[in-house]
């Protein structure tokens, strides 16, 4: 028992020394003489394919914004092992950094050699947790429907307080469904073709002023005073003749009265021009006479 355990110690005595052995023939390179060496070129690597056609190249060691550093030894972007962050903007090529060996290789060691030869230790920085911001507050506005909603009962309201004013001032409706409400026989609405001042009947619409024109033709029509029929025109000349007597009649304050010169009795006609403005006086008085 002692014989192998004396011979496992020679043994592991053996194997340390041949490690020794080994470190001690290693060469040794100083900081000095790594900053003394000079570092390749890429004329040193012929068919670099990090070298593009018809580019301008700077030195490898170039640090000015806008001039792209020649790539050495197996990058391919221009860091040559320097990260980013150290280089001025615009000095490498951005897409081939992506998968440049030579950073690469200095995230897998930990460290690099800067422009000036010196190795230097590289930590990457922390990658701050993705934290989404809080979104603010947006008070949501109205919708279309909404806003439609407010201005009714708004315009609404406006109304219901126009016709109670309206109604505290004993003035007409200004339409059928106001009329109805408050009981009145007639409105004010939309003036008619004839331009009567827009006064109409509650019950159906009509203009009272045209309700009162037809009556009129209806009845000549019936006592044969009503032959042919009538233009625009000469309705129109008709109603001018009705306002221009009534017109005499406020301003004298005598009543005055349309006259037929030829009676309908006699055979005339309801026509404007068998129609004159007498007082009411001269009116009866001629009555029904007719000398041809």
């Amino acid at each position: 028992m002692e014989v192998v355990s004396t011979l496992l110690l020679l043994l592991g005595i053996c194997w340390v020394f041949s490690l020794l052995d080994k470190w001690s023939k290693r060469p040794f390179t100083s900081t000095k003489d790594a900053a003394q060496k000079p570092r390749p070129t890429p004329s040193t690597y012929q068919g670099n394919a990090a070298l593009k056609p018809g580019v301008q190249y700077g030195p490898p060691t170039s640090n000015q914004e806008g001039v792209l550093r020649r790539p050495v030894g197996d990058c391919i972007c221009g860091c040559n092992g320097v990260p980013m962050t150290h280089l001025a903007g615009y000095s490498i090529d951005y897409e081939a950094y992506k998968r440049c060996p030579a950073r690469n290789r200095r995230k897998n060691t930990g460290s690099f050699i800067n422009d000036r030869g010196i190795r230097e230790r590289w930590v990457p920085a922390p990658r701050k947790a993705y934290s989404p911001r809080p979104r603010p507050y947006v008070p949501r506005g109205p919708s279309q429907t909404e806003l439609l909603q407010k201005a009714r009962q708004k315009k609404k309201e406006e109304e219901t307080r126009a016709e109670a004013l309206r109604i505290a001032n004993q003035q007409p409706a200004l339409g059928a469904a106001e009329a109805e409400r408050r009981g009145l026989p007639t409105y004010v609405g939309k003036d008619c073709a004839m331009k009567h001042g827009g006064v109409r009947h509650t019950r159906n619409s009509e203009c009272v002023m045209c309700r009162k024109a037809d009556q009129r033709l209806r009845g000549a029509m019936r006592r044969g005073a009503y032959p042919r029929t009538l233009s625009f025109s000469e309705k129109r000349r008709i109603e001018e003749i009705y306002e221009e007597c009534r017109r005499r009649t406020r301003e004298t304050g005598v009543e005055h009265h349309v006259d037929h010169i030829k009676p309908l009795a006699a055979g005339g006609e309801h026509h404007p021009d068998n129609l004159q403005i007498l007082t009411a006086a001269e009116n009866l008085s001629k009555g029904a006479k007719w000398d041809d």
